[in-house]
């Protein structure tokens, strides 16, 4: 008996299969590397991710004011996020040099921080400036004809 002798085109077919076959493999590889590399960064984090504890976020207009917390200095500008602050009552203050008038401006605004929570706040000094929309100048009408 003669065995079949695969044909050129057959031969293409079963190469083309065979690495559909190792790509599929290397590819359900990597999804369980991924799967597993994902459940151990989330197990290392998890007491992170659960407790990621009280957060007081401070922005101004103009940026770069000093932030006082209950009355002490920090050496921090806005914008800044506070992640070490106790629950409760606090006062935010800033510090604004203004050199328009050469003083020195304060804010203050009280804050209930809640456990687990974000608080933002903001205060400005001056209002925000925005943009006024691009427009393009009308093309000159003319109202007769051009003489020469």
């Amino acid at each position: 008996m003669n065995p079949h002798k695969p044909s050129p085109a057959e031969k293409i077919a079963l190469w083309f299969a065979h690495r559909r076959a190792l790509q599929d493999a290397l590819i359900q590889r990597q999804i369980k590397l991924a799967t597993l590399l994902q459940q151990q960064v989330l197990s290392s984090r998890a007491h992170y991710l659960l407790n990621m504890g009280t957060r007081l976020q401070v922005r101004s207009f103009p940026l770069g004011c000093q932030i006082s917390i209950d009355g002490k200095l920090t050496p921090y500008l806005t914008p800044h996020t506070f992640f070490d602050l106790t629950e409760g009552k606090h006062i935010v203050e800033l510090h604004y040099h203004d050199p328009e008038s050469n003083t020195i401006r304060m804010l203050h605004q009280e804050v209930i921080l809640k456990p687990g929570e974000r608080i933002v706040c903001k205060l400005y000094f001056k209002k925000p400036v925005t943009l006024s929309p691009v427009t393009q100048p009308a093309p000159p009408t003319s109202g007769g004809e051009e003489k020469e």
